[in-house]
């Protein structure tokens, strides 16, 4: 029978989604297409370290995740796409894997898998699907932005001698050499207030829109330095090739 009245799935906004909303998790553990399991969104902006890699911002939902599962989609009720299937949190122990294989886990109890099995579960958000889909179509390829530079939050002691509000500002912490943000003049030890007319405060939120920044591209950073602020221009470049 020939299908008729479909249309494309839609991304959800990103700022519509909320803890406890519903989250279904559509995937095929184990090559079972199409199976589908149901939570609620968990938490929002978690950060995670999977095989050695960094993944931030990512979406924690309690829905059932399997072998096989990542790259499916989490759904919102209205049939949206919230984000896709990233990676699980596993107990210690043995993992069965999607053939029959069992894979020791660490002693200290916790490790990141790609996706399968129970406990916590995490999606890519449907914010970053978009700008990778969309760069793929524009040019082939995922072109990130990149500055070269590492940060982290302040902690209580600095952010009050710098008189700067809770959540406010970031610590550089590391410098690539010879990058764009170590060419503007920044310096290990300075602390980021503004980023391109924005202040500083959510940095996973700071981290995306570097990436997601059409390179090159010039903006003005102000940082605190030796007891005052000095403003530089930063040219935001493509992320180097490995």
């Amino acid at each position: 029978m020939k299908a008729e009245g479909l249309r494309p799935i839609e991304f959800a906004d990103d700022t519509t989604i909320r803890q406890g909303m519903l989250a279904i998790a559509v995937a095929n553990p184990a090559g079972l297409k199409g199976s589908c399991s149901v939570g609620f969104v968990s938490g929002l902006s978690r950060t995670v370290m999977v095989q050695g890699l960094q993944f931030d911002d990512l979406i924690q939902t309690t829905a059932l995740l399997q072998p096989g599962d990542a790259g499916g989609l989490l759904a919102n009720s209205r049939g949206q796409i919230v984000g896709m299937v990233h990676s699980r949190y596993v107990t210690d122990g043995f993992d069965p894997g999607p053939g029959g294989f069992l894979r020791v886990l660490p002693g200290e109890g916790l490790d990141f898998l790609p996706a399968g099995g129970q406990s916590v579960g995490f999606a890519t958000p449907s914010s970053t699907l978009r700008f990778v889909a969309e760069r793929l179509m524009k040019s082939g390829k995922v072109v990130r932005g990149w500055v070269g530079v590492a940060v982290r939050p302040l902690d209580a002691v600095v952010r009050a001698r710098v008189k700067l509000a809770e959540g406010r500002g970031a610590l550089v912490t590391n410098l690539e050499e010879n990058g764009p943000a170590a060419r503007a003049g920044l310096r290990k030890g300075d602390i980021l207030i503004d980023f391109d007319g924005q202040p500083v405060s959510d940095l996973p939120a700071l981290r995306r829109r570097v990436v997601e920044s059409p390179a090159p591209k010039m903006v003005r950073v102000r940082a605190w330095r030796a007891g005052a602020t000095v403003d530089l221009d930063l040219t935001i470049e493509e992320e180097r090739q490995p």
